[in-house]
């Protein structure tokens, strides 16, 4: 269930060119930040149910995942998905969001990133820095998961997700 749910986001990631792009913290964006067992990773996407009548918000989120240590045993790690349901240019680990454990006790995480000029797999992108990915999505993001089993050993998932939207948004004339 928890892969489904980040395939889905990752199915709907955007980039917009309609931002201010001297702004310290872009609204739409795709990093990785390798490092770690879990690294973090902060997108945009269309992705955002709106779930009452008249609410002030839209598709477009934020959605970061990120390791958090789990309150009842420090010893654990766990998987979060964070939702920041209104973008702004402020520092996003500023705003309010909502968080959801996806995984408790994770072991490890990879996220790796199809570079389709370069036919490799990548292990970060960001495409707010000056460098080749600027303005640019992966076509897909495979996501590995690695979780301790009851035996004790450990368990590996993988999955895959096609980015659908690979043109930055530009409804400049």
């Amino acid at each position: 269930m928890a892969l489904g749910q980040v395939v889905h986001d990752f199915e709907s990631a955007y980039l917009s060119l309609n931002e201010d792009k001297n702004a310290s913290h872009r609204r739409t964006l795709f990093v990785s930040k390798s490092g770690g067992k879990v690294p973090e990773m902060r997108f945009s996407t269309l992705n955002h149910r709106v779930l009452t009548a008249d609410a002030n918000e839209s598709e477009q989120t934020q959605i970061s995942y990120l390791a958090l240590a789990d309150r009842a045993d420090r010893d654990k790690t766990n998987w979060v998905r964070r939702e920041q349901r209104r973008l702004s240019n402020e520092n996003p680990d500023q705003e309010p969001a909502e968080y959801d454990v996806l995984v408790h006790d994770i072991e490890e995480v990879k996220f790796e990133f199809w570079d389709w000029r370069a036919q490799e797999w990548r292990d970060r992108w960001d495409s707010t820095a000056s460098d080749g990915d600027k303005d640019k999505l992966p076509t897909r993001v495979r996501i590995t998961l690695k979780i301790p089993s009851p035996q004790g050993d450990t368990t590996t998932r993988v999955t895959q997700a096609r980015i659908l939207m690979q043109e930055a948004l530009n409804f400049s004339p």
